[in-house]
């Protein structure tokens, strides 16, 4: 078992360089089902105690997560079902009891049964890098023997190896997809940041001062909900948005503020930068002072410069970054 284990580590962090990331959970759980068979399973994340943010479902329908949100909230053995017992240890239990079932549980066990739940091994891990919790649940059905002593034993050995594989996967991602000057983050359905680069959270700071990690500030969030596949152009940074399953992928950089120039002021800010007086400018492209003075407060608001020298720092930045 110890060389099996020992090939299964190997395997999985290979595959976590080589997979790709909208599937890797499914193939790190078929990767695992060699070594404890099961026949479905839920890998989610969330914040132990709070609520599942993310889940992946193996062998299961969708529906089946939808049921369980809502029931969960009124009935602690549907969450024990995903979340485990809300510690970092295995917890196994059997859960197929109906013929002796108090009429209070009668609902989970037909719920279980319903998705051929007849047994539960459910592992609870912190991800010392985002502080989430992934709750990983086996489930077998009744048909089929408990999870054994031994299976808790293997499972609490994969179970942070899975999680590391996971990071690692996305990192291997970031470096595939990522566009220059980017810095990469994922985030789930409530703007939880999973993983991020350094680097991302300087820039959302840049652009919300009051953005509280690892939560996307509400403006940004309210926009990944409505599409998940949106660009935002904001005052200091720009940040693009792109499916990844049922999470998306952010990518940020710094907004190149000359950029937003037209050709006119484009042309006025290299004056500007030289030094020169607004009359100075004005006779040299044949304008008017006034229109000069026009097109130099449009460039001021565009870029945030105060005064000719933040312009031209702002300007070398641009140049710099490309």
């Amino acid at each position: 078992m110890r060389a099996n284990m020992c090939d299964f580590v190997l395997r999985l962090y290979r595959g976590s360089r080589e997979c790709d990331a909208a599937r890797f959970m499914e193939w790190a759980l078929d990767l695992t089902r060699a070594l404890i068979p099961f026949d479905s399973a839920v890998w989610a994340i969330g914040v132990a105690g709070v609520g599942v943010h993310s889940a992946h479902l193996d062998h299961l329908p969708a529906e089946m997560f939808k049921r369980w949100e809502s029931e969960r909230r009124n009935n602690a053995e549907f969450t024990a079902l995903i979340e485990g017992s809300g510690t970092e240890a295995t917890c196994r239990s059997s859960v197929a009891r109906s013929a002796n079932a108090p009429p209070a549980h009668r609902h989970f066990l037909e719920f279980c049964q319903h998705y051929e739940i007849g047994h539960a091994l459910c592992t609870t891990t912190r991800n010392a890098v985002t502080n989430l919790h992934h709750f990983l649940c086996l489930y077998r059905s009744a048909a089929h023997k408990a999870f054994s002593a031994n299976d808790q034993e293997i499972k609490m050995f994969l179970a942070p190896h899975l999680v590391e594989a996971r990071n690692n996967n996305l990192a291997a991602y970031f470096a595939t997809y990522k566009e220059a000057a980017y810095r990469s983050a994922i985030c789930d359905r409530f703007g939880l940041l999973h993983q991020t680069e350094p680097g991302f959270t300087d820039l959302l700071q840049a652009e919300w001062p009051d953005v509280r990690h690892p939560y996307l500030p509400a403006e940004l969030n309210e926009l990944i909900t409505r599409n998940r596949q949106r660009v935002f152009q904001g005052a200091s940074i720009v940040v693009k948005t792109a499916p990844l399953g049922d999470l998306v992928h952010l990518q940020a950089k710094r907004q190149n503020r000359s950029g937003q120039l037209s050709a006119r002021e484009r042309l006025i800010t290299k004056h500007l930068v030289l030094g020169e007086t607004y009359k100075q400018i004005a006779h040299a492209l044949d304008l008017s002072p006034c229109t000069v003075t026009k097109h130099v407060n449009a460039i001021y608001k565009k870029t945030g410069a105060r005064n000719k020298t933040q312009l031209a720092k702002i300007i070398e930045e641009a140049k710099r970054r490309g």
